[in-house]
């Protein structure tokens, strides 16, 4: 156990650097359903990595490696020691960063990991960054178990902290989902402190599904519809960018000491994690909790009506909210977090999701079976399989990071004219993606490699076909002609012009808001 007071590892951001802080507002939501919840008793998890729109999110294969003793590794800031045998793995990562968000490895430990902030202001000094940790788990683990050790080894040696942020400064800290057949645990993480909770996995559905789901996440008659009988248990985990409720099952000393001597928690009384150190405006304005409550209780709604699979995390993490709030269009508002991402005009909603994945655990199978989305925004793009012995022939990390661009232009494309044209890529992609689902059982984990790698060049190639179908439909509808978002075109023409790309936001307003313009100016002098 780290004893050393933690106020005195951090580094306090400088108050511009802050700022950038709250501007950033990065936000993923990962979750995981334990067998009892899931249809066919797999455990199954899923992750939507928000980053920043320009920040290329790439998928890689590595395989298992021998080092020597004296071998050295270079994290995206530190050099730590090398471990003996590095595992294979896939893994979800942003391009310029050595660490992942996400991802399996071959003994089928999965880990992700959540931005989260508090009252203790995050490390500005280079140390590891959560995502280095989220790799390194995967590199030298074989279980969920020695996973959660090596966070607290880690921690304790090296620290976390250093800028996460593309294109700008964001320091945070993290929060991890660390799961493998028989255990699954969420551990959250500040400056060098720790505290894990094991995720249960009782299941008590209810005698009767009518109630589920709510019609909201937060229906106030959702409580009140089963107050006859006691509440469901359903082994199902969601973390998003907001401290977690307790109980825990273990901490550091230091965690409640620091909170004891800064008066956030009162030492006669039972010590409450969450309320001692949430950061109150990151907490309000990042809706964590909003996002976390919306995937559970969308995730519970499938296990009570049949059980949760693939194709129910998949339609989860595509989600743009609850209902009642009409239809979607990320042109509306400058905050308003989804668990899937779309970037605004901020400074709330700055981010998008950039990677998805959801990777499934079958009973009696060794072999993970893996989903990847290659590209930003699940709702417009499509899961295809991947194992780790087979990636599909896109030639290399290069080709990885081609696909992401090519996708991100149709992306923007769309993002330009959104009501004209999410009904036609709403269609194409339940289509496409079911064809996948339906062709990709899970006898294909038991069959040889010859045979899995012909099936994942085969729905890549379907991928490339629904990508080439969209672009030449929005080329045959002509130019966008949406002219009225207009903070909200110029914010995506500045993403563009930093790339160098074309961007297919209008730049002229239409004169249904010049000339209102006009007039309040006018009046003005």
């Amino acid at each position: 156990v780290h004893n050393t007071p933690i106020i005195s590892q951090v580094v306090v951001p400088s108050s511009s650097s802050y700022l950038s802080i709250y501007l950033s507002m990065f936000s993923c939501d990962t979750f995981v359903c334990l067998p009892g919840s899931t249809a066919d008793g797999s455990t199954i998890f899923g992750k939507n990595s928000d980053r920043d729109p320009n920040e290329a999110h790439e998928v890689i294969c590595i395989q298992q490696m021998t080092y020597t003793h004296e071998s050295k590794l270079q994290c995206t800031y530190l050099e730590i020691d090398q471990a003996s045998v590095t595992y294979a793995c896939v893994m979800s990562k942003p391009q310029w960063m050595w660490g992942c968000e996400m991802g399996v490895n071959e003994f089928g430990v999965i880990v992700g990991n959540e931005a989260i902030l508090s009252r203790v202001p995050p490390c500005k000094t280079k140390a590891l960054l959560g995502m280095d940790i989220v790799r390194l788990i995967l590199e030298r683990c074989r279980t969920s178990t020695e996973g959660v050790q090596l966070v607290k080894e880690l921690l304790s040696i090296y620290g976390q902290g250093g800028n996460a942020g593309f294109g700008k400064e964001f320091y945070y800290h993290n929060a991890y989902m660390i799961v493998d057949r028989d255990h699954a645990y969420i551990m959250e993480t500040i400056a060098r402190e720790w505290i894990v909770k094991e995720v249960s996995r009782d299941t008590s559905l209810p005698s009767s599904y009518s109630s589920y789901p709510p019609s909201t996440p937060f229906s106030s008659s959702s409580s009140s519809s089963l107050s006859s009988s006691p509440p469901p248990t359903v082994p199902i985990a969601t973390i998003s960018n907001a401290l977690n409720e307790g109980p825990w099952d273990d901490m550091s000393r230091g965690l409640k000491e620091h909170a004891v001597r800064e008066g956030w928690s009162n030492p006669t009384n039972p010590f409450n994690y969450r309320e001692s150190y949430k950061e109150y405006l990151f907490d309000y304005a990042g809706e964590g909790a909003v996002r976390a409550c919306r995937s559970r209780v969308l995730l519970e709604g499938y296990a009570f009506h049949g059980g949760v699979t693939v194709e129910n995390v998949a339609s989860v993490l595509r989600d743009h909210g609850g209902e009642g709030e009409g239809k979607f269009d990320p042109r509306d508002g400058f905050s308003g977090q989804k668990i899937c991402m779309h970037a605004g005009y901020g400074p709330i909603r700055s981010s998008q999701t950039t990677g998805s994945m959801i990777v499934r655990l079958m009973p009696g199978l060794s072999r993970p079976m893996i989903w990847v989305t290659c590209a930003s925004a699940p709702c417009l793009s499509l899961y295809f399989p991947v194992w780790i012995d087979c990636f599909p022939n896109m030639g290399g990390e290069q080709m990885s990071l081609l696909f992401w661009k090519i996708h991100e232009g149709l992306h923007r494309a769309v993002l330009a004219d959104y009501s004209r044209y999410i009904d036609w890529i709403t269609d194409e992609v339940e289509k496409t993606q079911k064809r996948i689902f339906e062709s990709s059982g899970s006898d294909l984990a038991n069959g040889n490699v010859l045979e899995r790698k012909q099936h994942v060049d085969s729905c890549f190639n379907e991928v490339l076909a629904y990508e080439d179908r969209a672009s030449k439909y929005i080329d045959n509808q002509g130019k966008s002609r949406t002219t009225h978002h207009i903070f909200y075109n110029w914010a995506w023409r500045s993403r563009d012009r930093k790339l160098g790309w074309y961007s297919p936001f209008p730049l002229i307003p239409s004169m249904s808001i010049v000339g209102p313009m006009v007039v309040v100016i006018l009046a003005g002098l």
